[in-house]
């Protein structure tokens, strides 16, 4: 018996090690190029062309992140990003849970169809060319409900907190209406505190959705007034491609170059969403399986 234990121990232990390994693999595959991304955003031009790949950068600037900030319209992409992802993730989050709620139910009419109807988007979409024709003659263009109302809702979203709530106990919710608690007041007073991990898990990944939108931006925001972060991101770096030797003459902006111009861009671009994403880390993988369990 306690051979068998010992041996058990030990494959147990050369299977953790292993995953370590792997995991250790796994990290410096996505660490590695994130990190060498921020030291090229800091990089001087000389010291990138000498050498473009550096673990310690040997001459730091932030002349890239001064370019990139000195654009006016920065400021106001942001601001409409920010409008867009906060508007956009609690209109995504409340409709995807009333439906998901509403489709929990077991026993009415029609709710196989319905869930059919959820279900085909995740196969077949409408089309770009339709899309685009229905947000004109709606007279969404140039504004951004375009974005808020056409990126927040998902047939994948909907489906698993669906599965989400299937899983709580039924006695739960049957308590509160016998206590007198309507259909509303059950939802928010006692399903939504049950699901919290379902709840931050699919609330970021809406809100990352929401931030990184840029091709319905490109469609349909026009005015520089409405562009998201995005747009503005993808236009300076496109300047900043062009453009650098005119403003490597500025006598503030002498280390700008064009790659160092993009991975600033792509530094200001993330660091939003990865301050947010610790907040929400031990919902994260709850979250995940608690509604992947039943489909």
């Amino acid at each position: 018996m306690k051979a068998n234990v010992r041996r058990t121990r030990r494959r147990m232990d050369a299977i953790d090690v292993i995953a370590l390994v792997f995991m250790t693999i796994f990290t410096l595959v996505i660490a590695i190029p994130f990190y060498t991304t921020i030291v090229t955003s800091i990089l001087t031009n000389t010291s990138y062309t000498r050498n473009p790949f550096q673990l310690i950068p040997d001459e730091v600037t932030f002349s890239n992140y001064v370019y990139i900030f000195q654009n006016s319209s920065l400021l106001t992409g942001y601001g409409n990003t920010l409008v867009v992802t906060a508007v956009g993730t609690a209109y995504g989050l409340l409709i995807s849970l009333m439906t998901a709620y509403g489709l929990s139910f077991k026993g009415f009419p029609g709710k196989r169809l319905l869930t059919y109807l959820v279900v085909i988007p995740m196969y077949v979409s409408g089309g770009l060319l339709p899309t685009y024709l229905n947000t004109k003659d709606l007279g969404l263009m140039n504004s951004l409900w375009a974005i808020i109302l056409q990126v927040g809702i998902t047939p994948f979203n909907i489906i698993i907190i669906k599965n989400s709530i299937e899983q709580l106990p039924g006695e739960i919710t049957e308590a509160a209406r016998i206590d007198g608690a309507g259909e509303f007041k059950a939802f928010f007073k006692v399903v939504l505190p049950l699901i919290k991990p379902t709840l931050a898990t699919f609330g970021l990944f809406i809100a990352v959705a929401y931030w990184n939108e840029w091709y319905g931006s490109m469609l349909y925001l026009n005015s520089n007034s409405q562009k998201t972060l995005q747009l503005i991101l993808r236009n300076i770096v496109s300047q900043g491609s062009q453009d650098t030797a005119m403003a490597a003459s500025a006598v503030t902006l002498t280390n700008v170059f064009s790659q160092g111009i993009k991975t600033a861009a792509v530094v200001v671009t993330m660091l939003p969403i990865m301050c947010l994403y610790p907040f929400l880390q031990k919902y994260f993988a709850k979250g995940l399986l608690v509604g992947a369990v039943k489909m």
